[in-house]
């Protein structure tokens, strides 16, 4: 009974910082509330399972990512030969898997901080906010986020991890399955990736 009291606590305590509204919509902010909230699950790793971080990371996912711009980008061309249905799904289905990522990949603390480095300014209106994430051995790994104005706030499109793009990764992978195999065998691999986050824990 107490260990769950603990949990249903430090829901709570997580969902008012997740919720807390951000001083301004600038790039550099989107960026630092997303990763705010994400070192807050992480020092809750000891309470809170992989159930209860995906819902308490799902809202800040939602909310800083223009998930609907890059499932568009992540398939290319393809896109258009999507009917309104399938998009739509497409779309739902990056989504859970954005966050089922993020539930799992944050799952405990050990000391690791992220630092801002800098802020660019990009063609065609977008922005880079440059970070550090410091490990608990003191390993720096660069993350780095590309963002677009998108009804009047910024959101994440893209993250480069050591100088890795991640939606040029998936774009890749995407295509590639789409080219060869179609639509349905893309979201069914991607659903069984969503599974795989939940069932390793």
């Amino acid at each position: 009974m107490l260990a769950n009291w603990k949990i249903v606590t430090a829901i709570f305590v997580t969902w008012l910082v997740l919720c807390a509204p951000a001083e301004s919509s600038q790039p550099s902010q989107v960026v630092e509330q997303l990763q705010h909230s994400l070192l807050s699950v992480m020092k809750q790793g000891d309470q809170l399972d992989y159930e209860h971080r995906y819902q308490l990371l799902e809202p800040i996912v939602i909310k800083s990512h223009d998930l609907p711009f890059i499932a568009k980008v992540t398939v290319g061309k393809y896109w258009r030969t999507f009917d309104d249905e399938q998009k739509a799904s497409f779309v739902d289905t990056l989504s859970r898997l954005s966050i089922a990522m993020y539930a799992d990949r944050f799952d405990g603390y050990g000391g690791e901080t992220f630092s801002f480095v800098a802020q660019k300014e990009l063609p065609r209106g977008k922005m880079l906010v440059e970070t550090i994430l410091t490990k608990s051995d003191g390993e720096n790994v660069q993350f780095n986020y590309l963002l677009r104005h998108n009804k009047n706030e910024w959101r994440i499109i893209n993250i480069i991890v050591d100088g890795v793009s991640d939606l040029a990764v998936r774009r890749a992978e995407y295509t590639s399955i789409l080219q060869s195999d179609g639509f349905s065998p893309l979201t069914a691999k991607i659903e069984d990736q969503i599974g795989r986050y939940s069932n390793s824990h």
